[in-house]
């Protein structure tokens, strides 16, 4: 597994195998010859938790001891070049031979050779890489209390693996951190002292950031160095003054229940990205829906992103790609740039070469230089694929693109109008609640069911509430309309 890193710290990843003899009485049971005592003490040497490391020891004790997890960190000794020469070719082999053996030790609820046969999966130092397989084995190894597999599945959660299908969730990487720290583990100690510093995933708590710091601290770990810099980052942090771009988030709530805009969006990313809360995607997208509603492009991008990746909502490309589309036409690069690769994949939306010509073109300005990079590269491959009228014509749009940054309640209305489910819901949203517009509760009960007859499950029960609070003659009129509504044509 690769190392962890939390708002620019590094957090080594290594094994943690601590036997319960000391090290002399290893040391003694390895020179008799005890497989078990030679492999723990070649641990022991590895990951130089109770001993200084050493990787030519680390070497010796592996060759000594017959054990299948032996073998695996003499295979992994060869591939790191830890000890002895770095012979990958040679511990691929290794690894393929000992596979079969560990799978089968796996199997009978090992959870140290359960944590390495993940290794194998996740690295693909056999085969193609199978994270899928890897988390499965990761997970069992966990609940089993392994402690590494419990920090490294906490780290496949703080960052996401998009291969082994895990979305990036604080709420479970913090609960795996913790179950970790709770058997000592410096590693996830300092994860969570440096996660409460930086209040993610929860609300900063720099007490208890400085106490899981110096838990970490309290014995010697290859984590131990970092340490210092960690508290130093917490007195950093203690010493500031209010940043008033980061407002409590009591004030940030006040706002947003106001209606703010700004604020709106940014409690919904803070829900979004667990920043200084905790992470909750139907919070999130609840705030950012809101915000969207009264014209903030940066809402509407992150909304579709919600709904692009299933985050909190059950997963719906083709209502990401609508929110992208208004986030785009207001300049938003980011949202441009993946627009244009849905173009292309025809993913949520028709494959259309010249409008992704257009919106690659266009986010390729960005003063953003990785969104510039990308979508000026994107461009150019796209245009060899396509015919010169079609290049023409998707420069023309180029030119006659001037990004909107009004309210998109104008957009919405306009989307509503030619039938999108999800412009018709967040219309009806906008008048029910005054969002934007003045509160109309016929005009809501009219959008909320066009969205229902699309298959709008919360649309339809909306409806329904509303209904409740109108005349029967308006609700006759109401629903002449709906009948009579037809798409309109761009």
């Amino acid at each position: 597994m690769n190392a962890l890193r939390i708002s620019g710290w590094l957090i080594l990843s290594v094994s943690f195998v601590l036997s319960a003899d000391t090290i002399d009485q290893l040391k003694v049971k390895a020179e008799k010859g005890e497989a078990e005592a030679q492999y723990q003490l070649g641990e022991e040497y590895y990951d130089g938790i109770r001993i200084e490391v050493d990787f030519a020891l680390a070497l010796k004790w592996a060759q000594s001891s017959k054990l299948v997890k032996a073998k695996y960190r003499l295979a992994a000794l060869y591939a790191e070049g830890k000890g002895v020469e770095a012979a990958p070719e040679k511990a691929k082999n290794m690894f393929t031979a000992l596979q079969p053996e560990l799978l089968q030790l796996a199997e009978k609820g090992d959870a140290d050779a359960q944590n390495k046969l993940a290794k194998i999966f996740f690295l693909g130092v056999t085969s193609k890489p199978d994270p899928t397989n890897g988390i499965v084995w990761m997970r069992k190894s966990a609940d089993l209390g392994w402690a590494k597999s419990q920090v490294e599945l906490a780290q496949v959660y703080f960052n996401g693996h998009s291969g082994a299908g895990v979305q990036r969730d604080l709420n479970l990487a913090i609960s795996w951190f913790q179950k970790a720290a709770n058997q000592e583990n410096p590693i996830a100690r300092l994860a969570l002292a440096a996660m409460n510093a930086e209040g993610l995933g929860m609300a900063r708590n720099l007490n208890a950031a400085k106490s899981f710091a110096n838990l970490a601290g309290k014995k010697p770990s290859p984590v131990a160095g970092q340490v210092k810099a960690v508290l130093e980052r917490i007195d950093e942090l203690s010493k500031l003054p209010v940043d008033p771009n980061l407002l409590d988030l009591k004030a940030v709530l006040a706002l947003a229940e106001k209606g703010d805009a700004a604020a709106q969006f940014d409690l919904g990313m803070r829900s979004r990205e667990g920043m200084q809360t905790v992470q909750d995607y139907g919070t999130a997208q609840k705030w950012l829906e809101k915000s969207a509603v009264q014209g903030h492009p940066m809402a509407s991008y992150h909304l579709g992103g919600l709904y692009f990746y299933g985050q909190g909502v059950a997963k719906d490309r083709k209502r990401a790609v609508s929110f992208w589309k208004i986030a785009a036409d207001a300049g938003v690069d980011g949202a441009q740039s993946d627009l244009g690769l849905t173009l292309v994949r025809a993913d949520g939306v028709e494959k259309d070469l010249i409008e992704a010509y257009k919106w690659f073109a266009i986010s390729a300005r960005s003063n953003n230089p990785d969104i510039a990079s990308k979508s000026g590269f994107m461009r150019e491959d796209l245009a060899k694929k396509m015919e010169l009228e079609q290049i023409f014509e998707a420069q023309k749009r180029v030119r006659e693109f001037e990004p909107s940054r009004k309210f998109a309640i104008s957009r919405i209305l306009k989307a509503a109008a030619k039938g999108e489910s999800d412009a018709q819901f967040v219309l009806g949203r906008a008048y029910l609640l005054g969002e934007g517009m003045k509160k109309n509760e016929a005009e809501a009960y009219y959008w909320f069911a066009l969205a229902a007859l699309q298959g709008q499950k919360q649309a339809e029960k909306i409806q329904n509430e509303v209904a409740d609070k109108l005349s029967i003659e308006k609700l006759i009129e109401i629903k002449k309309r709906v009948k009579e509504f037809k798409p309109a044509k761009e």
